[in-house]
């Protein structure tokens, strides 16, 4: 017959085991998380799967650049971290601010809340002073932050997925040309913009390509129109591990084909062929 005086002392021990297993858990799990791997559903590190890309994205407007960034996050179903921020202010705050978000984010260490894997600051060209959006410019460059900036206003790259705008046209005259063009009409706070321009994305690409390779040449505020919103829109869908339900839509967006199209329109650019040092938007 079983002895039950010592069952008390074997449930202790296995209570004892059990602890030391959830205690060698979270310190496998606080390892990986510091090598910048992926914990699996069993609790284990997974080598083969990265961590999911963080972004950061600090916009000059409060509505449109944010809520259109949000929807596009929900539409191609992107699985990267993203955090947006609006409403920062003129160009050169627009900068510290995302730097500053980089500084706090780095300082919390490696993980889900870690340090962010691309910056991006989102802003227009306005009535801003020149020498204003020089600085900031020059202050992205330095800091790595990336620039989607747009001349004149971010209104362009809506209008670029219905036509190729190649002359200036400022804020109030792309708003009533979009306001024309979207079915429904315009809106900055319209939460299905992005979803109704979706279809012609690959347009826009194209055409933000072409006025890229026209105006190389010249400053930021002089290039008008301009806009680099695309190269954000292209760092998402690349960079932001789209799933696979999605990735075709997104590949064929930013495919080779496109590429060679604007490039074939860089290597035609008057301005290219006289050689000229470049000065545009990076």
């Amino acid at each position: 017959m079983p002895d039950r005086s010592r069952r008390p002392d074997a449930l202790k021990r296995q209570k004892q085991r059990d602890a030391q297993a959830k205690a060698r858990k979270r310190e496998d799990r606080c390892r990986a998380l510091s090598l910048g791997l992926q914990i699996g559903e069993d609790g284990r590190a997974v080598a083969s799967l990265p961590m999911r890309r963080r972004f950061l994205i600090v916009c000059e407007g409060s509505e449109t650049e944010p809520l259109y960034f949000k929807a596009l996050k929900r539409l191609w179903r992107l699985q990267a971290d993203i955090k947006i921020e609006g409403g920062a202010g003129d160009p050169l705050c627009i900068v510290e601010r995302a730097e500053d978000l980089r500084a706090k984010a780095k300082q919390r260490g490696k993980g889900e809340a870690g340090p962010y894997d691309e910056v991006w600051v989102v802003f227009d060209r306005d009535e801003f002073d020149p020498a204003r959006i020089g600085d900031a410019l020059t202050k992205a460059r330095a800091c790595g932050i990336r620039v989607a900036f747009s001349n004149e206003a971010f209104e362009l790259w809506l209008l670029l997925h219905f036509r190729l705008q190649s002359t200036p046209r400022g804020r109030r005259e792309l708003c009533n040309d979009l306001q024309k063009m979207i079915k429904g009409g315009y809106t900055k706070s319209d939460p299905e913009l992005c979803e109704k321009l979706r279809p012609r994305m690959g347009t826009a690409v194209r055409h933000a390509r072409r006025l890229e390779a026209e105006k190389e040449q010249e400053g930021p505020c002089e290039a008008n129109p301009y806009t680099g919103v695309h190269k954000l829109v292209e760092a998402l869908g690349r960079n932001g591990s789209v799933l696979p339900s999605v990735r075709e839509e997104v590949e064929s967006i930013f495919s080779s084909e496109v590429a060679k199209e604007s490039g074939e329109a860089s290597a035609s650019s008057p301005a290219r062929a006289k050689g000229r040092k470049r000065r545009a938007v990076s």
